[in-house]
This record gives structure tokens, sequence and C-alpha cells, in this order.
């Protein structure tokens, strides 16, 4: 799926193949023209608006038609005889063409940039455990074992034996235990679409009384709003689990540095284990 920056781009390319722009005729208008096989037209919608494809009779098999979603002000219906589409995003992209069955011509979907955001479905991009850092000295990589004071720990592996981890060791104490990295927004990420922190969890030893993992995310460019919306999860109930953290999208752009801080609080009476097998980016592009 393109997204609202990609549009120019989207239009130049399409001009250069011989394309030609008509105009958008407004809510409930019918997208028409003469004299051209191949036209463009951008749609702009002030709330959820619908746009009519002219009967494909009126047009050569072969002819056609790529409607740009420009602009996002409600859900875009394109509708033709025989072809109807909703568009919800900025950014999405439909070729339409004129095919024939027999002696009939029909309007068919040539190209989808939802379908194939679709098809390419979820991706998920790991944050390398070595660059997180001790939460209250950021020049500092995490400990190996902290037990029971406030930092996470690098689980280091036996090579060949063990998976790393970031892990959290508490023996007989009440303890907040973090780690911040400043993660870089993947580049192929659409601005302004969803995203969140997807971590699985394991729980080696359980704590006698609780465990959970929260999460604050601040960008670099708003440093004190936290975009993380979901609240702490509970670690401890189950032997293994997933805790997916969604942000709050708005204005989140690729190549960005948001701050995570990942905050695990235990009460033990013993000695307990949790540990963090992953840290991911996920989306879809």
């Amino acid at each position: 799926m393109a997204s609202a920056h990609t549009l120019p781009l989207a239009r130049d390319r399409a001009l250069r193949m011989g394309f030609f722009d008509v105009k958008d005729p407004g809510a409930s208008g019918t997208i028409s023209w003469v004299l051209s096989d191949y036209v463009i037209c951008q749609v702009v919608t002030a709330a959820a608006e619908s746009r009519a494809l002219e009967a494909a009779t009126s047009y050569a098999v072969g002819t056609k038609c790529v409607v740009i979603f420009k602009t996002d002000g409600g859900d875009l219906t394109i509708t033709g005889a025989d072809v109807s589409v909703v568009l919800q995003n900025a950014g999405d992209i439909v070729e339409f063409v004129v095919t024939t069955s027999g002696s009939t011509h029909a309007w068919r979907i040539a190209s989808d940039s939802r379908a194939e955001a679709e098809a390419f479905g979820a991706v998920q991009v790991a944050i390398p455990f070595e660059l997180f850092r001790v939460h209250d000295a950021y020049n500092v990589p995490l400990p190996v074992v902290a037990a029971d004071d406030d930092d996470l720990e690098l689980l280091t592996p036996a090579i060949g034996t063990d998976a790393t981890a970031i892990s959290a060791t508490v023996s007989n104490a009440s303890v907040t235990k973090e780690a911040i990295v400043s993660a870089i927004v993947p580049a192929n990420y659409r601005a302004g679409s969803p995203i969140s922190i997807v971590i699985p969890w394991t729980r080696p030893d359980a704590a006698t009384t609780s465990a959970s993992l929260d999460l604050t995310a601040w960008r670099q460019a708003a440093p004190t709003v936290d975009v993380n919306s979901t609240a702490l999860v509970d670690i401890n109930a189950a032997a293994s689990g997933t805790a997916t953290f969604v942000l709050t999208p708005t204005d989140i752009v690729p190549n960005e540095i948001i701050l995570l801080n990942l905050l695990v609080a235990i009460v033990d009476g013993t000695t307990s284990l949790q540990t963090l097998t992953k840290v991911s980016w996920s989306y879809t592009v």
C-alpha cells in the first residue's frame, strides 16, 4: 500500500507512462473523460463519499483508469456496473481496466495497493538485544546479572546451546527492573498506519506473588508524550506468551527515533526469573 508521501511519485510515474489527469468529479460524481485510453484521477474526500465509473461500454478494451486516494476525509466507495471497492486510507491506489466477455465490456481491477499490502501481510523487525542500555545510565550496556537492583539483564547464551534474551532475575524482593533503547522506526513503515512493539516472553521461574511487563514509548520529536496505548501485561500467570503494545501512530514516520523503555515489575518471596525472548516492531507494509 502506498503512503500519502509516495503519491506524487506514483502520479509522476503514471504521467511518464502516457496517462493523463482527469478532474475529481466530487462527492457522488462520475469519473469520465474523452480522447484518452489511460487516465489518473486523484480523489479528495471531506466525509464518507462515493464516486462512480462511467459505463465500460463507453471505452475501448484495454482502457485504464487509475484512482489515487489523495486525501482521506472519509471512506471512498468507487462503483461501476460490475465492480465496487472501498478505499479507507490516503495513499490507496486502484487501477481499473476495461475487459470484454463476449461482446460485453466490463470494468475489472488490474491492481490494488490494498490487496498487495494484505498479500505481503504484517512484518516484524527485531530490535537487537545488544542495543538496550541501562535506563538511568544510557552510556552503560545492560549488566549480565543484576539480581535485585533496578536493571534488566542481558542473558548471555552458551553458544550452540542457549538463546540470548533480556532477563529479570529477582531473589525475595519487590522491584521494577528496566531497560531502554533508542529504536529506529523501519524505513518501509507507512507513516500513520498501525504499528506495535511485540515481545514474546517466558517464565522459567515464577514469582511467588506477581510479575508484569510494561512499555513506555517516547518519540524523539515529542519526548514528553508516551505513545504506547496498551496496559501492562501479566507475565507470571502462564509459562509463556506474547505481549503486544500498540503505539498511537499519529505523527510516527519512517526512520524516526522512539525511545522504548521496558519495565518488568516483580513481587517475589523466594527466587524468580522472567525472560523476554525478542523485541520487535510489528506493522504492515
